[in-house]
């Protein structure tokens, strides 16, 4: 009996050293997001997963400028990760046969004045050179609050020049995306959102990632803002995100985008793409030592020592990024809901974020080589 009450006390005594070493280690990575509220940031939340680690998620900050409380369960604008949504969709239709990456945009869409020579596969690694219409609501530019149909994208896009022959350089273009969401309905006979719910959102339980719009909004979301015109505007509240349409109009939660990270490394059977099908467009990007290569709809990026693949959002008042560390087999993502300050410096808030993201995988890989702690869920 005696030895019995040792061995108890014994692992109790070890419980409560993993539990403290887990707070300590969630303190720390929340001390790095807090970082981020002066310098533009109302609230954030950053979720970390690592074997032997668990998953941890810190949060700093607020969810509205109300003061409500921000929890792992709000759901924020994701923006540009969205192409990760696109690509995969189109690359998994590109797997069953269904279309060939090779395939001229014109097989599938019609109505977008472009060269014959433009294939899906530039459009997914941004090698096409089209004009890009949709730059004009890029940030701190104003965003529509209304519908805008894919007619009107393709027009606006029709009056920018071209940049280059399709496949002589690289230029991130949104437009190509917006393409990309007509060849998922062109090729499946439906809708781009259908399609995804269908294929990738509804088959990994991502239950509150989606295609926001005024009808389907979420009930719990970070409330972003941004200065327009010297009047603070609240783009948390339901709005309409066609102008953003296939290349940034989902929102998600850091949780939900953990889970697409790992079944996108193969950690799930439920869908039949990965990292391996989006990382075979990869293409050189010129003169960015932090983005040497993007495939398709992926990041190759550093974030400090840390190579990473995966993919951010910067969205009128949305900063984000998810991704994988692959050698370590860390997968995190970070959201932020900005104050929309009026002298808001968005490159110097995106560097900052980049910090707190490298910062967070030394503590994170640190945490994990030192024993199973197995903190969180």
């Amino acid at each position: 009996m005696a030895v019995a009450a040792l061995s108890l006390a014994a692992c109790a005594d070890a419980a409560s050293a993993r539990q403290a070493r887990c707070g300590d280690l969630e303190q720390a990575i929340a001390n790095q997001l807090e970082t981020l509220l002066p310098l533009g940031a109302m609230g954030g939340v950053l979720v970390v997963d690592a074997p032997g680690l668990g998953r941890i998620g810190t949060i700093a900050g607020v969810a509205d400028e109300r003061g409500s409380v921000l929890s792992r369960a709000h759901a924020f604008q994701i923006g540009s990760q969205t192409k990760m949504f696109t690509a995969a969709a189109i690359v998994g239709l590109a797997n069953r046969g269904v279309i060939d990456l090779d395939d001229p945009v014109s097989r599938w869409v019609h109505g977008v004045a472009q060269p014959e020579t433009i294939t899906v596969r530039h459009l997914l690694n941004h090698t096409s050179g089209l004009g890009d219409g949709v730059r004009r609501f890029d940030t701190p530019g104003t965003p529509p609050n209304g519908p805008v149909t894919f007619a009107e994208l393709a027009r606006w896009s029709a009056l920018e020049p071209s940049q280059f022959a399709p496949g002589e350089g690289f230029a991130y273009n949104n437009f190509g995306f917006d393409i990309l969401g007509e060849v998922i309905a062109g090729a499946t006979g439906g809708s781009r959102d259908t399609h995804i719910d269908n294929a990738l959102t509804g088959p990994l339980g991502l239950r509150d990632t989606y295609s926001a719009s005024p009808s389907r909004w979420p009930e719990r979301i970070a409330h972003g803002y941004q200065d327009v015109g010297g009047v603070r505007a609240d783009l948390g509240a339901p709005r309409d995100l066609s102008w953003a349409y296939a290349a940034g109009d989902m929102v998600s939660t850091a949780d939900a985008m953990i889970a697409l990270m790992r079944a996108l490394a193969g950690d799930q059977e439920e869908i039949d793409v990965g990292f391996s099908d989006l990382s075979a467009g990869f293409v050189s990007v010129p003169d960015d030592s932090d983005m040497p290569r993007y495939g398709f709809g992926l990041m190759e990026r550093r974030f400090g020592n840390f190579m990473t693949w995966g993919h951010g959002g910067f969205i009128h008042g949305y900063v984000s990024y998810s991704g994988v560390v692959r050698e370590q087999d860390v997968a995190f993502s970070i959201m932020t809901n900005l104050k929309g300050d009026p002298d808001f410096d968005a490159p110097s808030f995106i560097t900052a974020l980049s910090k707190v993201v490298g910062q967070t995988l030394i503590l994170a890989n640190t945490a994990a080589a030192a024993g199973e702690m197995n903190c969180g869920t």
